[in-house]
């Protein structure tokens, strides 16, 4: 995934400037799976139970990816990898 990030950045984000958001650049993004997000605080014990009982290592298949913009949040490009 580190490398796509990478490959993505030098194919259609050449121009992105850190800012903010300078932890999503290649040198510094960490592959992830966001679970949730704007939780409100009496959800974050709920969802951390649920996480917990997940088996980890996780095995997947990427069927598809997509490029977002954070500030303000908005999908730019989605690309499906099914061929």
């Amino acid at each position: 995934m580190s490398e796509i990030n990478k490959k993505l950045h030098e194919l259609i984000l050449p121009k992105f400037e850190k800012g903010e958001n300078g932890y999503y650049t290649p040198e510094n993004w960490v592959p992830h799976t966001t679970l949730a997000t704007r939780l409100k605080q009496k959800q974050h014990t709920e969802i951390l139970n649920i996480a917990s009982k997940i088996k980890l290592p996780l095995e997947s298949n990427i069927s598809e990816v997509a490029v977002y913009q954070c500030s303000p949040f908005a999908e730019l490009k989605r690309f499906d990898l099914k061929g």
